[in-house]
């Protein structure tokens, strides 16, 4: 007959017992259906506040008298618990296994991996809560969390293996002896010692100290594990949305569900003080201020030749007052004695301490534990100093700089907290802070240093208020000190206080490695239009400056034809002066009159004017002019002021354009690097410095010469130039011919034409 499903069976196993010897195959004991505690029993209060692990093993079995076929079943778990402490999962086990077998498999979490790299040292006895490792020196010990394997007698009948995870580790490296050629030869081995988890269930044989690191075969294996995960469980939990039918997903609450309890809870801790064994409170109002003491450490093991009640011990570096703790252990408990600031302790103990020479005579009720240790920990003063209620000190300063400057003095208000309250300082519009606190302010920068009265509470910020106001920017020409460095200056209006900032250029000298000493000079010469639209020049010699203004120059070279130049003159003293240009070409100065071929066209100025009597030295300032003519070529001059006696007093160069019409015919009004030309995007010549050109005189300083450079096409880079490399001298044949063969610089002869040919 058919095979209906009230004709399979749920057979309870020959042991329904949570003991060793549970489950072990099928009985004829029929669980009967919807009958409660049929396989396992209520929970118990004990169970319900420890946990417990309940484990049944039961079979299915088709209970019919004929032979029809049997085609399947399943087990599934359709309602679960109404407590949420309670779960129950189902997994695939042998069908004669014992409960020992079943724990064993839902603890191969983990497996058994290779050989950990030490072994078991010495024998170990049932009950002990760690194990000792013999390692060669230097090779890593076991982490704390990483569980290990004990294995006793592996591969035989009588193999027993224990699970243990690592709660602590502590190594030491002994030195062992051995006999050799009739005498002894030391070897250092580290001794590693593990707390667990978990108690050692049997005993189990170690080997001994082996200066090869080979254990005894026949003891116990320690072996690594590793991950396995290989285990399948089946459960049930509920729905967390609603599920139709026909729906090839559903969500649900959670997958994970509870095999074994466990006593351990995670605890994040936040804030705390690694190594700080005691706090010192420095302060109470108007909060708390304390100081975490990180310890100096001293260990001393205690064994049969010192163990007693009474201790005696020197600490150095010196300890402060209030940070000594005395850790010991008597019968597996740690007890703690601790300083109480004045000489004394308290706690598991009693004794005496002499912060001015370390020394410490403490005696505690017990005796410490054989193979423990007495730990001395202290802190020393030299890390910090109370100044809590002390007088006659600088307090803290901060500096900080506001998102926008100059500052509108009188404006600013810092606020901050402090202990709870608001505290304020507000500036006085001169550049001080009041209040809560002191300090000034640059209102140029935006810069402001506070000290305060009331310090900023842990995490706190400075809050500034202000407003900020236009910045006055003034520039002055031809600035010289006086003899004692000193330069004034008169500005256009009346500055805020501490409000002024000046930036100018120095000249320094540097000297080199080899001992050879040269100028450098951080102030740079304006050649152009400057910032005010006419400096064009500013230069000249010790004692006495030159600057030349040109109100219609647009130029950034030199001044173009038909311009006029004014030059100013200031100098130390007070005097009649006077003036000429020279060609560079020419005979060093005096000459009896302006050489005709300097600058085409160019027209003689007034002598500078005799200073009014009464001018105070480096105030003296004089002024005339020049008017250029159209040249032929770019010219170099020196504008030479001498005194009365003729002495050369100021020299300063002179440059003039030529006129547009040859300009045209050799570079386009706005030259570039690439332009856009009737046939196509070119490129255009450009104009390199070429060198100097000197005459026969050696004493004439030399001309500078320009020279254009065609523009080169190159696949990669496109147009570019290749002007000449270095500084070259031009003679007097090259420059009538307007060209020179020189090496460029990507080391090719090229000969370039000087500009304006």
């Amino acid at each position: 007959m058919t095979i209906q499903s009230g004709d399979i069976k749920i057979l309870a196993s020959k042991v329904m017992d949570d003991v060793p010897e549970g489950g072990g195959g099928p009985s004829g004991t029929v669980i009967p259906d919807n009958n409660s505690n049929a396989v396992f029993t209520d929970v118990s209060e004990v169970d319900r506040a420890g946990g417990a692990a309940s484990i049944r093993q039961v079979h299915t079995h088709v209970q019919t008298a004929d032979v029809d076929r049997f085609l399947g079943a399943h087990i599934i778990v359709s309602r679960i618990p109404n407590d949420d402490n309670v779960a129950i999962t189902l997994a695939e086990c042998n069908p004669f296994d014992r409960r020992t077998d079943i724990a064993t498999a839902i603890e191969n979490y983990l497996i058994q991996g290779p050989e950990w790299n030490g072994y078991l040292f010495e024998n170990h006895v049932q009950g002990q809560r760690s194990i000792q490792l013999f390692q060669r020196l230097g090779t890593p010990t076991p982490p704390i969390g990483r569980t290990l394997v004990l294995i006793k007698n592996e591969g035989l009948g009588t193999e027993y293996k224990q699970y243990v995870r690592v709660t602590a580790v502590e190594s030491e490296d002994r030195t062992f002896s051995y006999s050799s050629s009739g005498g002894y030869a030391d070897y250092v081995g580290t001794v590693v010692t593990c707390d667990i988890s978990d108690e050692l269930r049997e005993a189990f044989p170690g080997s001994t100290a082996d200066r090869a690191f080979v254990r005894n075969a026949s003891e116990t294996i320690v072996r690594d594990t590793t991950v396995a995960d290989a285990a399948t469980y089946y459960g049930a939990v509920p729905l967390s949305a609603a599920a139709d039918l026909g729906d090839i997903s559903a969500k649900v609450v959670g997958i994970y569900s509870q095999l074994v309890p466990s006593a351990r809870t995670e605890t994040t801790a936040i804030d705390q003080k690694p190594a700080a064994q005691r706090l010192l409170t420095l302060a109470s109002t108007p909060r708390l201020i304390e100081v975490p003491i990180v310890p100096h450490s001293l260990r001393i093991r205690v064994g049969q030749e010192n163990r007693g009640f009474s201790w005696v011990q020197m600490l150095k570096p010196l300890p402060a007052p209030g940070t000594v703790v005395i850790s010991f252990m008597v019968l597996g408990n740690w007890y703690t004695v601790q300083d109480d600031g004045a000489g004394g302790f308290t706690g598991s103990g009693t004794g005496v301490i002499n912060y001015t020479t370390g020394s410490i005579a403490v005696t505690f009720p017990s005796m410490p534990d054989a193979g423990s240790s007495v730990l001395f920990q202290w802190g020393e003063n030299t890390a910090f100093t109370n100044r809590s209620g002390a007088a006659g000190y600088r307090m803290p300063e901060f500096s900080w700089e506001v998102a926008q400057a100059p500052i509108k003095p009188g404006t600013i208000t810092v606020t901050w907290q402090s202990g709870g309250a608001t505290r304020t300082a507000t500036d006085d519009g001169t550049g001080d802070l009041s209040g809560d606190g002191t300090g000034s302010v640059n209102y140029a920068t935006g810069q402001i240093s506070l000290r305060p009265a009331y310090m900023l509470d842990a995490g706190g910020e400075f809050s500034t208020q202000y407003t900020y106001t236009p910045q006055v920017t003034e520039r002055f020409a031809s600035v010289s000190p006086d003899a004692g460095g000193f330069a004034t200056l008169t500005l256009g209006e009346v500055p805020a206080p501490r409000s002024i900032s000046v930036q100018w250029t120095t000249v320094r000298n540097c000297t080199t490695s080899a001992g050879s000493t040269e100028a450098v000079t951080q102030s740079t010469t304006t050649s152009g239009v400057g910032p005010d639209g006419k400096v064009i020049y500013r230069g000249g010699s010790p004692g006495c400056s030159l600057t030349f203004y040109s109100p219609t120059s647009a130029s950034t070279s030199g001044f173009p034809p038909s311009a006029t130049v004014e030059v100013h003159v200031q100098t130390t003293s007070a005097g009649t002066f006077d003036w000429r240009i020279q060609d560079v070409n020419t005979t060093p100065w005096p000459t009896a009159a302006m050489p005709a071929d300097l600058i085409t066209g160019a027209s003689s100025g007034t002598v500078v004017t005799t200073y009014p009597p009464g001018i105070v030295a480096g105030k003296a300032i004089g002024t005339f002019t020049v008017a250029l003519a159209a040249a032929t070529a770019m010219h170099e001059g020196q504008v030479v002021l001498t005194d009365f006696t003729t002495a050369t007093i100021a020299v300063a160069s002179l440059r003039v354009e030529p006129s547009s019409t040859v300009r045209a015919t050799v570079t386009p009004p706005t030259p570039a690097d690439a332009v856009r030309l009737p046939d196509g995007v070119g490129a255009v010549p450009k104009i390199f410095p070429g060198g100097v050109y000197n005459s026969d005189d050696l004493t004439v300083v030399g001309r500078k010469v320009d020279v254009g450079v065609q523009p080169l096409y190159d696949a990669t880079y496109g147009y570019s130039y290749d002007p000449p490399m270095g500084a070259a001298t031009w003679n007097d044949a090259e420059m009538v011919a307007g060209q020179k063969a020189m090496l460029s610089q990507r080391g090719v002869t090229t000969t370039y034409k000087r500009w304006g040919f």
